[in-house]
């Protein structure tokens, strides 16, 4: 679980104290805690420790008025000269109102007689808001002087960019005048124009602006205009500009040669358009489709640009040519047949695949007639053709397009539907078969409500009812569909209506997408959630989870039960865990749980919480860090189990061993500890000395007690042990025993039994 600031109440700070005494310096420090300030106090008495402390500034400096080596206005000054803007209070045994003002007026925050410290955390607080303040207003002068700066280079920009468009515009000189002064006009818009210089490339002609050259601080933008013409503008700082670590170029200025380079482009794509339609403006009166004449043997007699540059034949190759010259011999015979038809009469028009020179096929929409003088002679052919292509890869797009909307809709595992206006099923897409287990050619023409569950036919019919007539859009419908083998499947229904040209609603439309499994699966995790949350609790462990996002804890039933805790009291906050912790053992665990949310680590920690009606529980707890692909860290997961009485009976059962082994070793009788389940013995160092063995010469086994046994006692004390072992009877028998020099020796054996729950030794 991660750890909160809110856990310590007291305000960090960083004080550097100049005091002659440590116990004074002691005292300030404790003064400063009192007041609430968590201090990380630095304590100097000399010059040198006192400048070795300034090169890490602190966030107060408390100085005495006179030391031997160094008094406080001096620290001042010495603070002062390095430019630091550190919150300064001077501490004096004694001083006067004109030696106040004078510390003030050097800069020092505040002043304090040492017999009147009380209101030292008061002096403290105030000196640290002046410093705040100081800091806001040093920070919003920045910022005016920021945005004043920003709004002077914008409005440079803007003048510049309306000078160059007004130049562009409206300035009638030739090319080579208007380019020198536009290189010349850019400079000025730049941040640094007495440094600024400019190259204006347009083909191989360059302009360049007064004491261009290339430099490390450079920026540039190309363009190529829609009739070949290339061009680069360039803006070169000739010396390195005084920006710091900030790039030459802000975004602005990038933006500024985008916008510049634009504008002439423009200018040039508008001027060689002038140019092109004064030279054109005779043809351009035309028609510029491909205009074709040839006379009744086909030889050509009229090629207008248009011809050219459809077939890429110009119009000295073709004139007085035959035109079946166009095209390659295995189109020359259709060409031939289509001119025939249209000497004899017979205007053609069509679509077609036609060739250019250069080999590729071009689709043309075309049309042949013939032209016939006022006697009715056929004196020639004209043809008018346009180029079809662009509409024709539209057409194959989007019948591409179709089919892969038709693949989509007939793949999809969605049922996709439509039904008319009185809800007849009108279409269905394959996953039909899936859904209702009919084909869909079953489905077609029927009411849907046929397919709905019987107990929801009534509401189904009134929600689509409702949208063919207002046109409301269904989202997110639930309802149940009964299939052909009579399973009922549910569905997740979204529509909306079908209109006509005029508006009309005509239908509805839809897709629907099958539940069943998500439920089933839905189903199933609650369960699995019934029966982790029934081992947790058998188990006596909860589990928790804290998402670093949000930084909330969810907790599992058990672990609102370990804590003795009811889920609606409990916000998710570190602070309610924290606050569970027993006071004693909350510092430690805080600091454990922040160090392994800093390393992303894993974490165990045993520790004792109060719950609200002050019973003290010993809980153990166990997590680590979730991260995602990228290997961020997402959440911590983690386990608690409450071990208050297995740790009791392991103290217990340490005290009753402790006890054991005492009364072992101070008896003067052996004892004896047989597992009759493994056979083992423990015999008790006594018992093995008594018949002249040392412990590791006697071995643990029954065996060892039995073969010892007289040969005429055995059976005797074999009868007594089965007539215990069978409840009738204790066990206490006497009987001698050989010692390992071979000598009988009398002794008393007493036992007694200890039987599981069965009732079984």
């Amino acid at each position: 679980m991660p750890a909160e600031n809110s856990v310590s109440p007291l305000r960090p700070l960083r004080a550097l104290i100049l005091e002659g005494e440590p116990s004074d310096a002691e005292l300030l420090i404790r003064l400063l805690r009192q007041a609430g300030f968590a201090v990380e106090g630095k304590h100097v008495t000399t010059k040198a420790a006192y400048m070795a402390a300034l090169e890490t500034p602190p966030e107060l400096i408390l100085a005495e008025f006179s030391l031997p080596q160094l008094d406080g206005l001096e620290a001042l000054a010495l603070m002062q000269q390095r430019e630091l803007d550190i919150p300064f209070i001077l501490i004096s045994g004694e001083v006067g109102e004109e030696q106040a003002v004078e510390f003030i007026k050097r800069g020092a925050d505040d002043y304090l007689l040492k017999d009147r410290l009380g209101r030292l955390g008061v002096a403290v607080s105030q000196a640290l808001s002046h410093k705040a303040l100081r800091d806001q207003r040093k920070h919003d002068e920045q910022e005016r002087d920021q945005l004043l700066h920003d709004l002077s280079e914008r409005v440079k920009e803007l003048s510049t960019l309306h000078r160059v468009f007004n130049r562009l515009h409206n300035d009638e000189r030739t090319d080579d005048k208007l380019f020198q002064d536009f290189a010349d006009s850019l400079p000025p818009g730049w941040q640094y124009p007495q440094l600024a210089a400019t190259r204006l490339t347009i083909d191989d002609r360059e302009f360049t602006s007064d004491g261009f050259r290339e430099t490390a601080w450079m920026q540039s933008s190309t363009f190529r205009t829609t009739y070949g013409q290339q061009g680069k503008i360039e803006v070169a700082y000739r010396q390195r500009p005084p920006c710091g670590d900030a790039p030459p170029f802000p975004v602005e200025e990038e933006a500024l040669l985008r916008t510049v380079t634009e504008l002439l482009q423009g200018h040039l794509e508008r001027r060689q358009a002038q140019r092109l339609l004064q030279r054109d403006a005779q043809l351009l009166a035309n028609v510029q489709d491909a205009m074709v004449v040839v006379d009744v043997n086909g030889i050509v007699t009229f090629w207008n640009a248009g011809a050219s540059s459809l077939f890429g034949w110009s119009a000295e190759e073709m004139l007085g040519q035959p035109l079946r010259k166009r095209v390659p011999q295995a189109g020359q015979a259709w060409l031939d047949e289509h001119m025939r038809q249209a000497v004899s009469g017979k205007e053609w028009s069509g679509e077609h695949l036609d060739w250019r020179k250069d080999g590729t096929r071009v689709w043309l929409d075309s049309r042949v007639t013939s032209i016939v003088a006022d006697s009715g002679q056929v004196l020639g052919l004209l043809g008018i053709s346009r180029d079809i292509s662009q509409r024709k890869e539209s057409e194959a797009a989007l019948k591409s397009s179709e089919q892969r909307y038709r693949d989509l809709v007939e793949t999809t595992q969605d049922l996709i539907w439509a039904i008319d206006s009185t809800g007849q099923i009108t279409f269905v897409n394959e996953a039909s078969r899936s859904v209702y287990g009919w084909e869909p050619e079953e489905v077609l023409g029927k009411s849907f409500l046929e397919f709905i569950a019987p107990e929801y036919r009534e509401r189904d019919r009134m929600v689509v009812g409702t949208t063919l007539q207002t046109g409301e859009e269904i989202h997110n419908h639930e309802t149940h569909v009964c299939r052909k083998d009579g399973v009922t499947v549910v569905l997740n229904t979204n529509a909306r209506v079908l209109r006509d040209a005029q508006g009309t609603i005509i239908g509805c439309s839809g897709i629907s997408r099958d539940l069943t499994q998500i439920i089933e699966a839905t189903k199933e995790l609650q369960e699995q959630q019934v029966l982790l949350s029934n081992a947790q609790r058998l188990a006596n462990i909860g589990s928790w989870d804290c998402d670093y996002q949000t930084q909330k804890l969810k907790w599992s039933e058990q672990t609102f039960h370990i804590f003795g805790l009811q889920a609606e009291n409990f916000d998710g906050s570190f602070q309610t865990f924290a606050d569970r912790i027993h006071p004693a053992d909350r510092e430690r665990v805080v600091a454990e749980v922040a160090a392994a949310d800093a390393a992303q680590t894993l974490l165990q920690q045993e520790f004792r919480i109060v719950r609200p009606n002050g019973e003290v529980r010993l809980v153990r707890e166990r997590s680590e860090v979730v991260f995602d692909a990228a290997g961020k860290a997402l959440r911590r997961l983690g386990m608690v189990s409450d071990v208050t009485e297995r740790e009791q009976y392991i103290a217990a059962l340490r005290e009753s061993e402790e006890r054991f082994q005492l009364a072992v070793h101070g008896s003067a009788a052996g004892v004896w500890d047989w597992d009759v389940l493994s056979n083992k013995v423990y015999y008790s160092p006594r018992y093995c000395n008594l018949l002249g063995y040392a412990t590791e010469d006697f071995p643990p086994l029954f065996a060892s007690f039995f073969e010892a046994i007289h040969p005429t006692e055995r059976r005797a004390v074999s009868l007594a042990l089965d007539e215990h072992f069978a409840d009738r009877q204790a066990f206490d028998v006497e009987c001698r025993l050989q010692t390992q020099a071979g000598a009988y020796r009398w002794f008393n054996a007493r036992g007694a039994v200890l039987r599981d729950p069965a009732g079984q030794p």
